[in-house]
């Protein structure tokens, strides 16, 4: 498992790829400055990935070669 506590998107997707062959990338510059917060579990980067997107509005993009986070972030209220 992997703790995130105000991490970075980009840090936390590099943190993911560590232990996962299906490798994510962010398109949108202010997406990878999301701070998360969160445990999840290494090497399950599709379930890291919707967890994001249902979070903060991005889109997931399958592909033959990873996982695409797009989209800018929406903004959360409380």
């Amino acid at each position: 498992l992997v703790d995130f506590e105000a991490t970075p998107l980009a840090e936390a997707a590099a943190e993911m790829n560590r232990y996962s062959a299906l490798q994510l990338t962010i398109d949108d510059a202010r997406a990878a400055q999301l701070r998360i917060d969160g445990v999840f579990r290494t090497g399950d980067n599709v379930s890291f990935a919707a967890a994001v997107s249902r979070a903060y509005g991005l889109e997931v993009v399958e592909t033959a070669d990873g996982i695409r986070l797009s989209g800018a972030p929406a903004p959360r209220g409380h």
